[in-house]
């Protein structure tokens, strides 16, 4: 399997132009593919890395994008079906593995949401649809430790866990089903840990000898947000978990008395 380069882009405010930042990726020899998805209309001056033993080519092959939700998914896959011409042009794929969502009312919401885009957007989407939290509850406690103040599983952990588990589940069904590489809307929201989640996909990549295709969306925050009101699409209120749910709601309850009411959580706001 030979490993794949790439250089790191950005999408800018205007989602017109993707810069590239300092240096190509993976320049260790690592494996794992950092790659560029310009949007429809720009050619990229700066072509990927190239070594002895393969080249990412930018808009080649088939991509399976992990979709953590209909709005976040947006941008990533507008992108990436905007880059190339004909042969160039990737396929792309969803994939809606979520088992982090609770409860099952909000699991539906986010799948029926994930469903109307696919179809707007005209694409294919491989859909998880079986509701298990019992074994996401599982995998957090064993990979998070417990805060003594809130009775909860810390952030960092549990967030590791959820990102870790999904991109796996990815990876392991791009592998199973032929796909060229494998990227995920996680990589769009300003709430998630971005560097976290690159490393993840990188670390993947290496275990399972297939690329991860990497930009940064977050340029494209606004644009995601008017685009998913525009469609209609259903903007949840929390990241997704249980624990995400409890620390949303409890900032309301837990507000010391006589204080201002805070202003309503506006559906327009989406946390994943």
């Amino acid at each position: 399997m030979p490993s794949f380069y790439g250089c790191v882009f950005t999408v800018n405010k205007d989602l017109s132009i993707i810069t590239p930042l300092s240096g190509p990726a993976n320049a260790d020899n690592t494996g794992g593919v950092v790659f560029a998805c310009p949007l429809k209309g720009f050619n990229p001056r700066v072509s990927p890395a190239k070594n002895t033993r393969g080249q990412a080519e930018a808009g080649a092959g088939r991509v399976l994008v992990h979709m953590c939700c209909g709005p976040c998914s947006i941008i990533p896959i507008k992108a990436m079906l905007g880059h190339g011409h004909g042969a160039s042009r990737p396929d792309v794929w969803g994939f809606f593995h979520n088992p982090n969502i609770h409860p099952f009312s909000e699991f539906k919401k986010r799948l029926d949401a994930a469903k109307r885009l696919a179809a707007l957007l005209g694409v294919n989407v491989i859909f998880d649809e079986v509701y298990r939290p019992t074994a996401f509850i599982k995998g957090v406690k064993e990979a998070a430790k417990f805060s003594g103040k809130k009775g909860l599983p810390e952030k960092d952990g549990r967030c590791g866990y959820c990102y870790s588990s999904r991109l796996e589940e990815t990876a392991k069904t791009a592998l199973a089903n032929g796909f060229d590489g494998f990227s995920s809307s996680l990589l769009y929201s300003r709430y998630q840990n971005h560097d976290g989640i690159k490393a993840i996909g990188l670390t993947l990549s290496r275990k399972y000898g297939i690329p991860f295709f990497y930009a940064d969306y977050r340029g494209g925050w606004q644009a995601g947000i008017d685009a998913s009101k525009e469609m209609g699409l259903y903007r949840q209120k929390y990241c997704g978990c249980i624990y995400s749910k409890i620390e949303r709601y409890s900032k309301r309850l837990l507000k010391p008395a006589g204080c201002s009411k805070s202003p309503r959580h506006k559906a327009s706001r989406s946390e994943e």
